[in-house]
């Protein structure tokens, strides 16, 4: 028995088709992730995305294509976004894949207030942050996220920021909602207000705004967070 050509297509069809749909599932997944700010590679996003696998049905060799062809095109878009930086920001690149998390800090505040055309040692104005150019916040943004496996950087902390109330109007939040958020990226030591520059807490560098300036975050640094692309 030998069943006409179109008539087996289509059934390997059928039987493929629910496959194709997690497949497709899995990829939409996976590029929000990435798209939203997420390293595939840290380890919670991994878990993640394994237990999504495993509901959708989908075997390794299924996922394994499309895990590397997203992440390719990110690690291109990121080379891409580096070269249409204004400023050289190699040498911040190889500071945070150092994990010289310190020094990176003081090197972020050094290539932002270049983009800006000012020299070191100088503050930012509200509406320098609020409109800061997109390419060059998003290259710094995604350099950070790389190579803290998503536990730093702009878009981390406005996401803390947004989870403790703040509106993304460019102002002050307010004290309770600040100290909220303050606390939970580790900008106080103890029971008093400072810089815990040893801290793990996630969204904690890049810090400087100017100087060791998390006052100066909270004079400003929510307009840079209310920031339209970031």
């Amino acid at each position: 028995l030998k069943l006409p050509k179109a008539e087996a297509e289509r059934i390997i069809t059928e039987a493929l088709a629910p496959i194709e749909q997690a497949k497709a599932s899995y990829r939409n997944a996976l590029a929000r992730l990435i798209e939203d700010g997420y390293n595939p590679q840290d380890e919670s996003t991994q878990q993640w995305l394994s237990n999504f696998q495993q509901t959708l049905g989908l075997m390794e060799a299924e996922v394994t294509e499309i895990d590397r062809t997203l992440l390719a095109a990110a690690e291109q878009k990121l080379k891409v976004a580096d070269s249409e930086c204004i400023v050289d920001c190699k040498p911040l690149r190889n500071l945070l894949k150092a994990g010289d998390w310190e020094a990176a800090d003081k090197e972020t505040y050094e290539v932002m207030i270049r983009v800006i055309g000012k020299t070191s040692n100088n503050y930012f104005t509200r509406n320098e942050l609020l409109s800061f150019p997109c390419k060059n916040l998003l290259t710094i943004d995604r350099l950070w996220i790389k190579y803290s496996k998503s536990r730093f950087g702009f878009s981390v902390r406005k996401k803390i920021y947004v989870e403790c109330g703040a509106e993304l109007d460019g102002k002050y939040p307010g004290d309770k909602i600040w100290r909220e958020f303050a606390a939970r990226v580790g900008w106080y030591v103890g029971e008093y207000p400072g810089l815990d520059t040893l801290s793990s807490q996630k969204g904690h560098f890049p810090l400087r705004l100017k100087g060791t300036s998390r006052f100066a975050w909270r004079a400003s640094g929510g307009c840079l967070l209310s920031h339209r692309d970031l």
